[in-house]
């Protein structure tokens, strides 16, 4: 039976049939600041009014999760856990939640292997040890702790305040200490922290617990110095006055309405996309995204290009483009090869005009966010392919060969091989720990800035770290 569904092996109980042993417990050396306050800081947040209670040393065999909103909190209105004994979790203390309540109470020794540490006020009156990771997140809660506090990593995050102090700890505290209750910027936790062990800036808790679980540590045997970014003029005039070379494709191919140019495309994407689901691969993942474009502007125009077509410079996919403008554009559908000397740019995060290419697709550089790109054969950039944001898309039928491929919130399919420096958030997530420090905005920012690493390529510089 799940420990859950026998509570732990706790007994329930009112907290006013609890109250005269809570009081008396307050009382006990050492004595703990605020504690009053704490048992009955819980009155603020909820009616709830009952309280688990531990006899004597327990132990609970697998994790413990307490959140405001588990079923069983819930269905047995529980304000509080009191331990009267030493409490040992065999597995990780979970607390993933906001709220000041319920309140976890240790009148002797708590023992975890990691924890996470939400809301939740946690009052020990002996040692707090976890043989792994001690981990805040949200609103982290106060902690008081009478004892030594042992761990591989303690990371405190809960400020003191007027009325109450945060953490306080009354013995010696042993394991390194990464104090996040002021400024810590996702570039100090890269400095001293591994990157597996990051995720958008804060830590990848999964990978933590997984690491405490074995034993392995999350820091770094020798910190990173501390990066610190010079004033860089070449970039910032560069930012300031970008040179965007840009080429007016229509006088190359011909303007045609959607209706017409549609069924053609979906019988392309029929004969060069297989369905092949073991391999993830369904024709509909690229006409979905034609049809949508194409069909939410039935009067407008598609430019069609005859394959082979070379365009001299850059090529913007943006709306506010003067041919774009001027004839009505919502497409580009190349009938085979496209070869693009320049940049193909797209900076608009809530559209563009789409690029479909029936053959191969080849380019200096490629930075899109909101438009669709579809290329149905490879693709082939000297320099790095980027796509940002979620309102655009990314399809490639072949390979794709670039310096790198970088997916930032966005959607991006190749069917075929990636030769190129592969990264996206899903499975990279801290960019900090791959990029260079120029390319973010500040230091607290998590995703760094796309014009920056545009920029970095026309300049002839690295962008990875």
């Amino acid at each position: 039976m799940p420990a859950e569904m026998t509570l732990f092996g706790g007994q329930l109980t009112s907290i006013k049939q609890l109250r005269d042993r809570l009081d008396k417990l307050a009382k006990k050396q050492p004595k703990l600041p605020d504690v009053d306050k704490l048992l009955t800081i819980y009155k603020h947040h909820t009616k709830f009014d009952q309280v688990l209670v531990f006899e004597g040393d327990t132990i609970i065999d697998d994790d413990l999760v307490i959140d405001a909103d588990q079923s069983w909190v819930k269905r047995n209105k529980i304000c509080a856990l009191v331990c009267f004994g030493d409490l040992t979790i065999k597995g990780d203390l979970i607390n993933n939640d906001e709220a000041f309540w319920p309140l976890l109470v240790v009148e002797g020794n708590l023992k975890v292997c990691n924890m996470l540490k939400g809301g939740l006020p946690l009052i020990i009156w002996g040692d707090l040890t976890a043989t792994g990771y001690i981990i805040p997140e949200y609103n982290d809660g106060p902690i008081r702790v009478g004892g030594d506090l042992n761990s591989a990593g303690y990371v405190p995050r809960c400020k003191d305040r007027k009325e109450a102090k945060g953490h306080v700890v009354l013995g010696k505290v042993s394991g390194l200490v990464l104090d996040a209750r002021n400024d810590l910027s996702a570039d100090d936790l890269h400095r001293v922290v591994v990157p597996d062990a990051m995720n958008y800036g804060w830590f990848n808790l999964y990978t933590v617990f997984e690491y405490g679980r074995k034993g392995k540590s999350i820091w770094r045997e020798t910190p990173l110095e501390k990066r610190v970014v010079e004033p860089d003029e070449e970039l910032e005039n560069f930012l300031a006055n970008p040179t965007i070379k840009s080429t007016d494709p229509t006088a190359s191919g011909s303007l045609e309405k959607p209706d017409t140019v549609l069924p053609v495309i979906e019988e392309l994407i029929k004969e060069k996309i297989e369905f092949d689901p073991d391999n993830y691969s369904y024709p509909e993942n690229f006409a979905e995204f034609a049809r949508a474009q194409l069909k939410q502007y039935p009067k407008d125009k598609v430019l069609v290009l005859p394959g082979g077509t070379t365009i001299e410079d850059g090529l913007t996919l943006d709306w506010e483009e003067d041919w774009v403008e001027r004839e009505n554009v919502i497409a580009i559908f190349c009938q085979g090869d496209l070869t693009v000397k320049g940049d193909i740019i797209n900076r608009t995060l809530e559209g563009g005009v789409m690029l479909l290419v029936a053959g191969d697709l080849e380019a200096e550089n490629i930075i899109k966010a909101g438009a669709t790109l579809m290329v149905l054969g490879n693709l082939r950039a000297r320099g790095i392919v980027v796509g940002e944001y979620n309102d655009g898309v990314t399809r490639i039928g072949g390979d794709l060969e670039a310096e790198a491929f970088l997916l930032f919130d966005h959607d991006g399919f190749v069917r075929g091989d990636i030769r190129a420096t592969y990264n996206n958030d899903h499975e990279d997530g801290d960019w900090r720990s791959l990029l260079l420090p120029g390319l973010f905005d500040e230091d607290e920012e998590d995703y760094p800035n796309i014009g920056r690493i545009w920029a970095f390529k026309k300049l002839g510089r690295e962008i990875f770290i």
